[in-house]
């Protein structure tokens, strides 16, 4: 049976409850899915969930525990708010494009570039995006560290909600 799943980093949201409340009002997948930070696409496929694991442990058993920095925003060319990975986002780009290989790699788009970030908003109006960019920039002053350990695979389930299936510990 075909399912939808994405890899990703996720992020408590209970770290974060500034950005939680910028979340409540401009994304809509506020409450289907944790504050994350994408590794692999959502992609359809037939693959079990232990084939995944199975992937997902071969690569990321190379990785260790490591630390990103959260700093800058980014608004992108569909209306999408970012908040940029400023340090740590080599590792994610190595995480990123190593889960493209084998049985994801066919699902690999080369369509975009990969920016690694956390969406904060979903715009329409890309100048309402900017207003919102500009807030969150008085609300989110100083760069904000934490350590990633885990890798989640989740499935897409209906309404886009997140089932997490997986849970890699580094």
């Amino acid at each position: 049976m075909k399912k939808k799943r994405t890899i990703s980093i996720f992020i408590n949201r209970h770290i974060f409850p500034i950005v939680e409340q910028v979340r409540f009002k401009h994304d809509p997948l506020y409450g289907k899915i944790p504050p994350h930070v994408t590794l692999v696409f959502p992609f359809t496929s037939e693959m079990t969930m232990e084939q995944c694991q199975h992937h997902m442990s071969r690569i990321l058993k190379d990785f260790n525990p490591f630390q990103i920095t959260l700093e800058g925003t980014k608004v992108a060319e569909d209306g999408c708010l970012f908040w940029l990975v400023k340090d740590g986002k080599e590792i994610i780009r190595q995480l990123n494009l190593k889960l493209y290989s084998g049985p994801l790699k066919e699902y690999r788009s080369t369509a975009h570039h990969y920016i690694p970030h956390i969406t904060i908003g979903r715009f329409e109006d890309l100048e309402k995006a900017k207003a919102v960019q500009n807030e969150f920039a008085q609300l989110i002053k100083e760069p904000v560290t934490l350590t990633v350990d885990r890798i989640t695979l989740e499935t897409v389930g209906e309404n886009e909600a997140s089932i997490v299936e997986y849970v890699h510990v580094m």
